[in-house]
């Protein structure tokens, strides 16, 4: 009875656990390093792992393991990488953007402490667009069946975000029934796209448009669509 009586009592005197973030901080974006949060397989994103001053350190030669979700570390690793932390208790280290979004998510072990941040990325920018029709030229005598290779690219070389889209419509046929298949379609992880292009006579003169758009993600902005057409002639 009096072991029960004193229980609410040493409840009261024994200190509360830390919380797993006040052992461990995980945050994107350090200031004064890289940190880019565009989905393009290219840009570097900086991640930031620290121990608290107020933290006692088990040892010296502690590593931190960290996995994200998205991208790749820029030492090579894949998904996983350790770390050794710094003289200032902390980690910064850097990957590569993945092209899938909205959210990349790290999350980061320090014996045994456990934490995880999670960030926005935002869909990639088009740097360009070029339109490939095999054949190249048609045939005003009969039937046409052509197909049209979309390939695009994000700035600087970087690739366009995964749920890219192109929509191929047909501008001008000279009064000639053409069809177009389908009228849009996801690029690929290489940024291409390929559609079938027929008309059910000749054709002396064709102009297509293709135009890209970004994927929608909540919460992020949209960049510009962008748009090429391709004029085809009769031999």
């Amino acid at each position: 009875m009096i072991l029960l009586a004193l229980l609410p009592l040493l409840a009261c005197v024994l200190p509360p656990q830390p919380e797993e973030g006040d052992v461990l901080t995980l945050s994107f974006c350090p200031d004064g390093l890289p940190c880019e949060l565009v989905a393009d397989g290219q840009s570097l994103i900086t991640v930031e792992a620290c121990v608290p001053e107020a933290v006692e350190l088990l040892a010296e030669d502690l590593t931190l393991s960290l996995v994200t979700s998205g991208g790749l570390w820029i030492d090579g690793a894949q998904s996983s990488l350790s770390v050794p932390l710094g003289p200032d208790r902390c980690a910064r280290p850097a990957l590569t953007a993945p092209t899938h979004g909205p959210e990349l998510l790290v999350e980061g072990t320090l014996a045994e402490v456990g934490v995880s941040a999670a960030t926005s990325l935002t869909p990639a920018s088009f740097g360009g667009l070029a339109l490939t029709p095999s054949p190249a030229t048609l045939n005003p005598q009969a039937p046409n069946l052509i197909l049209l290779t979309v390939s695009a690219w994000g700035d600087d070389g970087a690739r366009v975000s995964d749920g890219s889209l192109a929509a191929l419509t047909v501008l001008d046929s000279e009064g000639a029934d053409v069809l177009v298949s389908p009228a849009e379609r996801l690029l690929d992880p290489n940024g291409e796209a390929t559609f079938t292009v027929t008309s059910a006579g000749g054709l002396t003169e064709l102009t297509l448009r293709v135009v890209l758009s970004a994927p929608t993600w909540d919460g992020v902005s949209r960049p510009a669509n962008l748009s090429e057409d391709v004029t085809l002639v009769g031999e």
